[in-house]
């Protein structure tokens, strides 16, 4: 906008209102008559500069000004003031005198009508247009709106920060020694409520940067520790999760999904594609790293509920009973579930405890021994006095009950009410269910072994190049074949099934043989190589079907008409073997 240089030049609304502000001023100060020329009827008391503003800018505002193009306006200059100002001189003294509120006011309105003036955008004519309809009680309840809203955002941050915290001081807790360890200063969240499945991913991310297992030990130990003081019933979740597992082995209960299926519900559940999670793939070599690295570089509108525990292990365990048609579908859909809750490292964990690889050296005897030791710190009451190593032993006991009773379902819950000492007492050997096999130790040589049983009687056993088995056969005439890590193979050997009626004697009615089965040339009468065995179908073999002949030896036996014969020498094992069976 240009101002006026001169009695031609194009004035703007502002220039004219600023000049009749002036000349009101001068005439008040002197007395002169008003610009109409009526003649006051009293000597007009002496205004102020601001005063003589605020009523000009009182005018300016309520009425409309002319238009500049119909009615150009020219200021009025007094006749012959004593001591005129020019225009120029004016001008510095209104650039040094502070502009009072009222003459604020003033610029303010002529900013407004010279904005007026100009062409608006339709966008901004509408803003304007909305701003202006709105009552002054509308605008403070926007206000007060925004205000909240900020208070509310702060809050929320706080709380953030502070829970960030929280985490932060779980990690350090976490990796204190057993007798340092405090179980309340570990949890972030109140007893009795679910335990975050953040919780126990982040004690894997630990474990997943230690190497030894004294260190991997104490810190799952104080895993546990921690759901016991707080949330007991959230202990078993904790330890199938930590071994790896959803339900025991012998159920054959599997998720019966690939990496194909996951990769296309990673990408799915953060909105990428397949070819470049593929690349990341390759690049990382995880795919669980891959899924941290997708969560960590979305965004999302409103923060989801957190996992727990239980809710990741009860997804698990839908995942593995959809069947039929759309399984794959479906099962997909539960991951995304989990993978679009999921915070921080949890993805990670997430997919790989659905690949079945946790890949931080975490072994199921490690799990076994932590939860020894926890269960020895959150005993009420002392050892058993003949107890020397209290801790030694819990593991000792866990392991053995384990290895009778591979059932956690069990055993926890029992720990939890009678403690880790009553185990042996309660958790015993139950037809139907696999035992944990003995295992051989390899040796150097044979005179080592010589060496070692010198003086002692022992017996030996062919290396027999098969599939060890371990074959229940129950009181109904139920027979059920279990792997060397109890898994069901009942499927694999049906003509297995069909030979145990006829090898028992009429007295056995149940029991348990530990035995190998070998692929056989009947007609050769030698056992062939392992590898012909292993062409075998795992599931829904017929008799007709079959290709391959087996032949089982039975080396011996843990259990007959309801007696377990677990502690009993293998000297008595045999006799009972032998006279069970026909031969």
């Amino acid at each position: 906008m240009s101002s006026s240089g001169g009695a031609g030049g194009k004035r703007s609304v502002a220039d004219v209102l600023m000049g009749n502000a002036r000349d009101a001023a001068r005439k008040a100060k002197k007395g002169a008559p008003a610009a109409s020329g009526v003649p006051s009827p009293k000597k007009p008391r002496t205004k102020t500069a601001a005063e003589a503003d605020g009523a000009t800018a009182e005018r300016a505002v309520d009425e409309k000004p002319p238009s500049p193009a119909k009615s150009p306006v020219k200021s009025k200059r007094p006749s012959s003031p004593p001591k005129s100002k020019s225009k120029a001189d004016d001008a510095p003294e209104a650039k040094k005198r502070s502009p009072s509120p009222t003459r604020s006011k003033t610029l303010a309105a002529a900013a407004k009508l010279e904005a007026a003036e100009k062409p608006l955008s339709p966008k901004r004519a509408k803003t304007l247009a909305a701003k202006s309809d709105a009552k002054p009680s509308d605008q403070a309840l926007v206000s007060q709106s925004k205000d909240q809203a900020s208070q509310s955002e702060d809050k929320k941050t706080k709380i953030s920060n502070a829970t960030k915290s929280e985490e932060v001081n779980t990690t350090l807790e976490l990796k204190k020694k057993g007798s340092e360890f405090d179980p309340m200063a570990a949890a972030y969240w109140k007893p009795g409520e679910p335990v975050p499945f953040l919780f126990l991913a982040r004690a894997l991310d630990l474990i997943s940067n230690e190497s030894g297992r004294i260190v991997i030990t104490e810190i799952l130990s104080n895993v546990f520790r921690t759901i016991i003081a707080t949330t007991p019933e959230d202990l078993l979740a904790t330890v199938y999760l930590s071994a790896n597992r959803i339900a025991p082995p012998h159920e054959g209960i599997e998720l019966g999904i690939g990496d194909a299926s996951i990769i296309r519900a990673l990408s799915e559940a953060y909105g990428r594609k397949e070819e470049h999670v593929k690349k990341n793939l390759k690049e990382l070599g995880d795919l669980g790293l891959v899924a941290k690295a997708s969560r960590s570089s979305q965004k999302m509108m409103y923060k989801p509920k957190p996992l727990t525990i239980s809710r990741v292990l009860d997804t698990f365990r839908t995942i593995a009973k959809e069947s039929g048609k759309d399984s794959q579908d479906k099962k997909r859909s539960h991951i995304k579930g989990l993978l679009v809750a999921a915070t921080d490292c949890e993805p990670q964990y997430i997919i790989r405890l659905l690949q079945s690889k946790m890949r931080i050296g975490l072994a199921e005897k490690t799990v076994q021994m932590a939860l020894g030791q926890a269960a020895v710190y959150s005993e009420k009451g002392s050892p058993p006095k003949k107890v020397q190593s209290p801790f030694e032993e819990a593991a000792k006991i866990i392991k053995e009950a384990y290895s009778v009773l591979p059932i956690y379902d069990k055993i926890v819950p029992t720990l939890l009410d009678a403690g880790v000492w009553k185990l042996p007492e309660t958790c015993n050997f139950s037809i139907g269910v696999p035992v944990g096999p003995m295992l051989a130790k390899a040796t150097k040589s044979v005179s080592e072994i010589i060496d070692k049983f010198q003086g002692r009687e022992y017996t030996c056993e062919y290396k027999y190049d098969g599939e060890r088995a371990q074959i229940h056969c129950m009181e109904d005439g139920t027979v059920e074949i279990y792997s060397r890590n109890a898994e069901r193979n009942t499927g694999k050997y049906p003509d297995v099934v069909d030979a145990i009626s006829r090898i028992r004697k009429p007295t056995v009615k149940s029991f348990v043989l530990d035995c190998e089965i070998v692929a056989y040339d009947r007609e050769k009468k030698r056992i062939l190589p392992f590898q012909i065995l292993s062409t075998r179908a795992r599931k829904g073999v017929t008799i007709n079907d079959i290709k391959v002949s087996v032949c089982t030896f039975g080396f011996d036996i843990l259990y007959i008409n309801g007696k377990p014969l677990l502690q009993e020498q293998l000297k008595v094992r045999r006799e009972v073997l032998y006279k069970s069976c026909r031969l």
